[in-house]
């Protein structure tokens, strides 16, 4: 009993908790962040950060046996992708689309590429935000079984998903924007002869890293 009273006075320390006279319940935050209902939990992403935790953990047998390999696609798909998506949704994906939307070149765009686009959730605002705009998001197959997921909670029917690795495969033509958004490809000099024969005359490939 002892210790669970210092347990929660710790939680409401770091606002997870309110303490009222004693009685302990959850705070607005928490609800916000850790309840599996709200639009803005965070598990997936505090999973995510357990995982690399863990490895830091295995240190010692790592350095002796060699390192942790993971399947790219997969743990793009199940775990990078959803954390991603969870982080973005507390303030970053409105704060990145909406210095895209103030480009001038914007609101005359009608078809834009998210290269490596995961869930898909700056392609589907920025068509809210343009309403002449038609988005494709491009990524390996596995993981555009995730962006179908949100395209289709969201009612994003001007949003297509085009399956594919861009270093190998053609990522197609015409675009007024090619965006890219903590995409770790997206900033390998390589790839900016490939985006640049995809663009429009006049187009804009926006990086954000």
């Amino acid at each position: 009993e002892d210790l669970t009273g210092l347990l929660c006075e710790s939680l409401a320390s770091l606002n997870l908790l309110e303490n009222n006279g004693g009685i302990f319940r959850t705070s607005p935050a928490a609800r916000s962040y850790l309840a599996r209902d709200s639009p803005f939990c965070q598990q997936h992403a505090i999973a995510f950060q357990r995982l690399l935790a863990g490895l830091w953990a295995e240190l010692p047998a790592i350095m002796k046996d060699g390192p942790v390999t993971y399947d790219r696609a997969e743990m793009f798909r199940d775990i990078i992708i959803p954390s991603m998506a969870e982080n973005c949704r507390c303030g970053l994906l409105q704060k990145v689309t909406g210095l895209v939307a103030d480009l001038p070149e914007f609101s005359r765009a009608q078809r834009l590429l998210d290269i490596g686009g995961g869930h898909g959730l700056y392609a589907i605002l920025l068509c809210r935000k343009n309403l002449g705009l038609q988005a494709t998001v491009f990524d390996l197959p596995p993981v555009t079984d995730v962006t179908e997921n949100y395209r289709a909670r969201y009612g994003a029917d001007r949003v297509s998903v085009l399956p594919g690795d861009f270093f190998t495969d053609p990522i197609g033509s015409g675009y007024d924007i090619i965006f890219s958004s903590s995409n770790p490809g997206g900033k390998v000099p390589a790839l900016i002869p490939k985006i640049a024969a995809a663009l429009n005359p006049g187009g804009l490939f926006v990086n954000k890293q």
